[in-house]
């Protein structure tokens, strides 16, 4: 358990691009504490580990949803008109009535130049770029999405859309 957790706690250090001291100085512990959870040295207690995540922006329970091993990403890329997105939307809204779940709407808008956005996805997630194009990254990867372009996430994940030049809009509907 405790490797599994150090391999979770890098991986999402990692995608912050953080090194181990911004993360121990985020959290306000000492940076060795990080180097020995990583490595499997030791588990640390459910305090120590909220001390921890207090550097990021996630719960212990999400931290915990989070599944490194298998991220599951479909990639749609359908016509950049409103068609293809209702077709999107509508097959959300199908799975959605057969689990007998809601859908959120977010609409989300972000500009070259502002600080990222770090965004966490949970249950079964998607995302519709409707306007410039933005490099979507994720503990998986990273991948180019233009407007038009969908994907869906399956798994409690943490990401971003970063916009390559000017502005970039999509939609997220998630599931719950």
């Amino acid at each position: 358990m405790a490797s599994q957790l150090g391999i979770r706690l890098k991986a999402l250090r990692e995608f912050y691009g953080w090194s181990q001291r911004e993360l121990a100085k985020r959290a306000g512990i000492p940076n060795s504490a990080i180097s020995v959870i990583e490595q499997g040295a030791v588990s640390p207690s459910v305090l120590s580990l909220e001390k921890v995540l207090k550097g990021f922006p996630i719960s212990l329970p999400d931290f915990f949803a989070i599944d490194i091993a298998r991220q599951k990403i479909v990639a749609h890329t359908v016509p950049g008109n409103s068609v293809a997105g209702h077709m999107l939307s509508a097959g959300l809204q199908a799975e959605a009535r057969g689990r007998g779940g809601d859908i959120q709407l977010r609409v989300f808008s972000h500009s070259a130049g502002d600080s990222p956005l770090n965004l966490l996805a949970r249950h079964t997630t998607l995302l519709l770029v409707t306007a410039g194009e933005a490099v979507f990254s994720s503990l998986s990867g990273s991948q180019t999405l233009r407007r038009g372009d969908s994907l869906t996430l399956y798994t409690t994940t943490p990401f971003r859309l970063e916009p390559l030049q000017g502005e970039v809009q999509w939609v997220q509907a998630t599931l719950e």
